[in-house]
């Protein structure tokens, strides 16, 4: 019957659409696992962070940076900070949320003006204009009448004196009227960056200690804020700013990075270790503290105590700012170093900067430290090592006799003394008193190459001393090793300090042989490195090599000695002390082609007391304007120097 077959159950059709359901579950439970097996297995870490960034934090514990310290003299226990972690504010506008611009600037200004306008200083102004007078009276009187050979310039200094007080009248009023130029400026400017409409955001002073910004917060004007951030901090600015280098400003509390001197040197110790610290945040953003949390916990740096002796340091650097403005030097060192330990008890270099505001500095140069990083020839100041290889070799005497005809001639080269002196028949303690080129040559001869390359070379000279600062300076020694010249030529002029180049720290450590008994020691300034755990590294002492006997370093410090009591170097003396040194005044390379130009290093090598010495110390001024020799330049710097530290020890007199 139709009806009957209308009504007929097709007994497959169920079954298929169950099959085709089952496959849809299992195709769609398939596409789960593989879904979950992706971002559980293969992209966990993709989706870790997207997770973290909505719904968790993983943020940065930052270290504290190490200190810097030094200690006021080796008596005292108590350390005084010469870079240390200091909160200071950054100070912002929001001009949109300011009502009244002109007058918050005016009640600004007072304020904040001072933080951009750097005071000149006088004194430095002052010390400009003197070697600048000093030079045109100097040539006045090379012009009217030529003082005769190896005599010294003399000015008449009471006519300096008034001429002086005139330009300092003319500099106050025009210091007076270049500060009241630069407040207008900054008055508009300040004026500027508050008007403007619809400004979120304007910074106005960065590094602003607690003190102003009290002030600034008690003027109570609507749209002024402020946030603070921990910076690097040097209290004593300029002093010892070649020692420290510097860290680059830190804007946001980011990771810290330092430059040259310790800073980066050091900047592995003193930044420490970044932690961190990852949780869960609730719906509302806030950190879910009953969650569980991973803390990896920030490690401070390490701090750093120098061998530097605070007081020491500040009277030498400031002596050699003195000395180097008034001879108009080009640039300088000072280094003062215990030849018995290898110990820096000061080390300065002119130019110098201010590592708080190290972006104002003029010259990158400024940043290297002249001491470890300006290798010269030093001249007759290497007549002492010359001296001590002919006396160790028992190859001469102090009393020991050559004569000098004026010039000694190797090849086509013709060696003369200073202002062309002949000194006929004379000793080897008059050849260092009198700076005789001829007898330097004399003793390098009788040394020979070989042995002259290999002293140069137990002196330490021709690589690094392994300071701890950044950018020391090797020097140069290849000259010796010229199989062409070395034989010769330039074993001869080596004897008296040209053809080779050393920095002033390695001279210090050359000369701390001589009066150290013979043995070279390691110069260091690192005492004390305090870990974070508070483990102490204490910087053992320690011996390098034996360069000369004791007698040898013995009879040469008494015929350094006598350099002071007869020779060139009677400015370095000090009354009640024998005091032993060298001069030397060496002409500067041409920049522009072979041979030498009219400008002169001036170096001063000494130590005292003679017979037990508390210190060595090298004085070293580039090229001075205003006198032809070390003994009118860098010997006076070294007498007022080596008075003031035998006194501030409290050395006994010895005669």
């Amino acid at each position: 019957m139709i009806g009957s077959n209308r009504f007929k159950r097709n007994p497959t059709s169920g079954d298929n659409r169950l099959t085709i359901l089952g496959a849809i579950i299992f195709l769609f439970a398939a596409g789960i696992v593989l879904r979950l097996f992706n971002v559980q297995i293969l992209n966990y870490d993709l989706y870790s962070a997207r997770a973290m960034r909505q719904h968790g934090v993983a943020k940065e514990i930052l270290p504290l940076r190490g200190r810097i310290f030094v200690r006021a003299s080796e008596e005292k226990s108590e350390l005084y900070p010469l870079a240390a972690n200091k909160e200071f504010a950054l100070v912002y506008a929001v001009p949109e949320d300011i009502v009244n611009p002109k007058e918050a600037m005016e009640k600004l200004t007072p304020i904040l003006f001072p933080l951009f306008y750097e005071e000149p200083d006088k004194d430095v102004l002052a010390a400009n204009i003197e070697k600048n007078l000093r030079q045109q009276m100097a040539a006045d009187v090379i012009n009217r009448n030529p003082p005769a050979p190896g005599e010294e310039i003399i000015i008449d200094e009471e006519q300096l004196k008034i001429a002086l007080a005139k330009e300092r009248l003319i500099l106050e009023e025009n210091l007076t009227k270049a500060k009241e130029e630069a407040t207008k400026a900054y008055q508009e400017e300040l004026l500027d960056k508050l008007s403007k409409p619809n400004d979120p955001y304007e910074p106005l002073a960065k590094k602003v200690d607690k003190d102003k910004l009290a002030e600034i917060l008690s003027l109570n004007i609507g749209g002024v804020d402020y946030w603070l951030s921990d910076w690097r901090y040097y209290p004593e600015k300029n002093i010892a700013s070649h020692i420290l280098g510097y860290v680059i400003d830190n804007n946001e509390n980011a990771v810290t990075q330092g430059f040259y001197g310790l800073e980066g040197f050091f900047n592995r110790e003193l930044a420490g270790t970044v932690g961190k610290v990852v949780a869960e945040r609730d719906a509302a953003g806030q950190i879910i503290i009953a969650a569980d949390r991973q803390v990896s916990p920030a490690v401070n740096g390490a701090d750093l105590i120098l061998t530097i002796d605070k007081t020491v340091q500040n009277v030498a650097c400031r002596k050699l700012n003195e000395a180097a403005l008034r001879h108009g030097a080009d640039s300088g060192a000072l280094i003062i170093m215990n030849p018995k330990t290898g110990a820096i008890i000061a080390i300065c270099a002119w130019p110098d900067f201010d590592p708080n505001e190290y972006g104002k500095t003029k010259d990158i140069n400024y940043f290297n430290n002249v001491g470890i990083w300006q290798a010269y020839e030093p001249g007759s100041v290497f007549k002492p090592l010359t001296m001590s290889m002919g006396v160790d070799l028992e190859l001469v005497e102090p009393d020991s006799k050559f004569t000098d005809t004026g010039s000694v001639t190797i090849a086509t080269e013709t060696i003369k003394n200073a202002e062309d002196k002949v000194y006929g028949e004379a000793t080897m303690t008059q050849v260092l008193a009198n700076s005789i080129n001829t007898g330097a040559v004399y003793v390098a001869r009788k040394v020979g190459i070989n042995n002259f390359l290999k002293y140069v070379e137990d002196y330490g000279l021709g690589k690094k001393t392994g300071i701890t600062l950044m950018t020391e300076s090797a020097g140069n020694i290849s000259s010796l090793r010229d199989k062409m010249h070395g034989d010769n030529l330039n074993l001869a002029v080596s004897s008296f300090g040209q053809s080779i180049t050393v920095t002033p720290l390695q001279l210090a450590a050359a000369f701390s042989v001589i009066a150290n008994g013979g043995i070279l020691m390691q110069p260091y300034i690192i005492a004390e490195i305090i870990k974070a755990d508070g483990e102490h590294l204490k910087t053992p002492v320690r011996e390098i090599r034996r360069v000369i006997s004791p007698r040898s370093a013995i009879l040469v410090a008494g015929m350094m000695v006598n350099v002071v009591e007869q020779g060139h170097a009677k400015r370095a003396g000090v009354p009640g002390y024998y005091v032993a040194a060298k001069t030397g005044t060496a002409q500067i390379a041409s920049r522009t082609g072979r041979g030498y130009s009219g400008r002169t290093n001036h170096t001063l090598v000494g130590f005292a007391p003679a017979d037990d010495p508390l210190f060595v110390m090298v004085t070293y001024l580039e090229d001075p304007k205003d006198a032809k020799y070390a003994e009118s330049t860098a010997t006076p710097l070294f007498g007022e120097v080596a008075s003031f530290v035998l006194n501030y020890y409290q050395v006994a007199k010895e005669r």
